[in-house]
């Protein structure tokens, strides 16, 4: 179905129309928009009292409307985040891998960064390396299509490089947030 791009515009203004429901969340993204406008022309109390009302406002009308259409999002959400945990794709892993080494290249480089921390980033990359090239040594050795993800993961080996891998990173990244939060706290506070 190829439609222009007035068109595709003309079918949004023809749904929005279509409903009160539709026009009401339209209504309230308008106030949004114009409060949120507002709190960066006029910075007053005020205004921003009433962009947090209006942008609660709008969550409440949304979570009454599609409360089970979101329920049912987050699940599959969660569904992702273990599935990519648990299984990730090669594409996936090889992403991760660019990742860690990004990670590795500005903990080298970084001269403002926690030595702590930079050990840290280090030893973890390395330990992801290692467990990288092991997954490519053994789909190598054994002749496994790397695009065919349901052989990838007949292999227990494989299997369990992928899963310690991602949970070591996973476990990783989960600490430097909490790392972050307590030392931007402890600097709020301090």
């Amino acid at each position: 179905m190829e439609m222009t791009f007035f068109d595709k515009i003309a079918l949004i203004f023809k749904y929005i129309l279509s409903s009160f429901m539709t026009i009401e969340i339209s209504v309230l993204c308008l106030l949004l928009f114009v409060f949120v406008f507002l709190n960066f022309k006029i910075n007053d109390k005020k205004v921003k009292v009433a962009t947090i009302i209006c942008f609660l406002a709008f969550l409440i009308v949304i979570l009454f409307y599609y409360s089970s259409y979101i329920l049912d999002a987050l699940r599959m959400i969660v569904k992702a985040i273990l599935q990519c945990i648990y299984f990730p794709t090669m594409p996936l892993y090889f992403i991760i891998m660019i990742g860690v080494t990004i990670s590795l290249i500005y903990s080298i480089i970084s001269k403002s960064m926690d030595k702590r921390i930079k050990r840290i980033n280090i030893i973890v990359s390395c330990i992801e390396y290692l467990l990288f090239i092991l997954v490519i040594s053994i789909c190598v050795t054994n002749k496994i299509n790397l695009k065919v993800d349901e052989m990838i993961y007949q292999n227990s080996y494989i299997l369990a490089l992928v899963q310690t891998g991602n949970i070591i990173l996973f476990l990783y990244i989960e600490g430097l947030l909490l790392y972050r939060l307590y030392t931007f706290f402890q600097k709020k506070f301090d």
